[in-house]
């Protein structure tokens, strides 16, 4: 009896996995107007940078662990490119992960900036002023908040798939044929 060989495209499989997790929380983020209120709440936009920048790495994460799981599957098809540019594709996805992070806690700033730029223009303080404070004060910690909790949950889970990547990339230079 004759076995034929099965792909091995279980890195892919695995980050689709994961893309398949991220897309239904999003999901259900929407569905439950959690997406809405962070657009909403974050003045700043950064949030907004932050998905946008993890949609576009994600992208490049799954395109570079398809051409490796097939590439492997294939006995060594050619890449684009050599060993070098190899560890530049997870480099590049760890820097940003530390950039989305970076991205989340700029946006605390900016909000505690916001919340307190509300303090300055205060000279009386009646009820309907501090009404009005209370308000540009939440808003302030919305942006701090939002981003910050933006900016870690992108970055979580572009590191998972970034460890993916980099554990291929490793497997694909180990067991590359000596020329």
């Amino acid at each position: 009896m004759k076995t034929i060989a099965r792909p091995n495209y279980h890195p892919f499989l695995l980050w689709m996995s994961l893309l398949g997790f991220t897309v239904f929380a999003l999901w259900i983020c929407w569905r439950e107007g959690w997406l809405t209120t962070l657009l909403i709440a974050d003045r700043s936009h950064i949030s907004v940078v932050i998905m946008l920048l993890f949609t576009a790495m994600t992208a490049h994460c799954g395109f570079h662990i398809y051409m490796m799981a097939h590439a492997i599957h294939h006995h060594r098809l050619q890449l684009p490119y050599s060993n070098t540019d190899l560890h530049d594709h997870y480099e590049l996805g760890w820097f940003i992960v530390d950039v989305l992070i970076k991205l989340g806690l700029l946006g605390t700033v900016v909000g505690f900036i916001f919340m307190l730029s509300s303090l300055a223009s205060i000279t009386r303080l009646d009820i309907e002023i501090a009404q009005k404070l209370m308000t540009d004060m939440g808003a302030g910690m919305g942006i701090a908040l939002y981003t910050t909790l933006t900016g870690l949950l992108a970055a979580i889970a572009l590191s998972a798939q970034y460890y993916i990547l980099e554990s291929i990339t490793h497997h694909f230079i180990a067991t590359e044929p000596s020329s």
